[in-house]
């Protein structure tokens, strides 16, 4: 099971460079919505060191599924309160273990590396956008008591799978 993942953002060049000078590590280039390919996410799934010179390093927390990292991506942003953490932490291991869509692909509970805050970052890896939208409408979705109160600083952002050269 992947322990660590290593994430930073730039242009294809920029990216492509990172790609060339680590032939060893497995990396997986995403991309915003859409056609934009300025902004490229490109996650290090080696599960080795940090070689990006800027980006974050998460701790995976706990996984659920199988993974080919191609799909639609959606990280879900959130801060759990000290005061919340029990109910949080027992709430989304439950949602862990219960029956999932079949369009999910897997699910990352994510925590920055080395850090004591509560900061968490939900990765949902879907077979595309339409199978999430479905769900994020249903009353299965997970987030709903998080999204509209805003002191768990709830937000989210949806990438795709690229292959760039």
């Amino acid at each position: 099971m992947l322990k660590q993942v290593f994430v930073t953002y730039g242009s294809k060049d920029i990216l492509n460079d990172i790609k060339t000078n680590f032939p060893n590590h497995k990396f997986v280039t995403l991309a915003p919505n859409g056609t934009d390919t300025s902004n490229l996410q490109l996650i290090d799934i080696t599960g080795d060191i940090n070689v990006f010179k800027s980006g974050v390093g998460y701790d995976v927390k706990n996984f659920f599924g199988s993974i080919n990292w191609h799909g639609f991506f959606n990280y879900n942003y959130i801060t759990v309160y000290p005061e919340y953490l029990n109910l949080f932490e027992r709430r989304i291991n439950s949602w862990f273990s219960a029956p999932k869509s079949s369009d999910l692909n897997a699910i990352y509970l994510l925590k920055r590396s080395q850090s004591d805050n509560n900061n968490y970052v939900i990765l949902t890896v879907w077979n595309n956008p339409q199978s999430y939208q479905r769900w994020k409408a249903s009353k299965d979705y997970f987030f709903s008591p998080y999204a509209n109160i805003t002191t768990h600083n709830f937000h989210e952002s949806n990438y795709e799978f690229r292959s760039i050269s």
